[in-house]
């Protein structure tokens, strides 16, 4: 018959491990408020916005291209 060793860090780390599971499952949840944003961004991706209308560096570029480098900068 073998006798534990409870000094054993496998253990030790188990127990705790366990023990600061079970604390946050019994502790307070604590809320936090802060500032937040709801962003929906739609993007046409039919062959109308592969039509070559604008031109960026001098080469001829589709919708979805000025859009895929960032748009125009003002």
């Amino acid at each position: 018959m073998t006798r534990r060793d409870f000094r054993d860090p496998r253990l030790l780390l188990l127990s705790t491990a366990l023990s600061l599971a079970l604390l946050a499952l019994v502790a307070p949840r604590a809320s936090v408020k802060r500032a937040s944003f709801d962003v929906l961004v739609v993007v046409d991706i039919t062959g109308s916005m592969n039509t070559r209308d604008y031109s960026a560096a001098g080469r001829a570029i589709g919708r979805l291209g000025v859009r895929q480098d960032g748009g125009f900068r003002k």
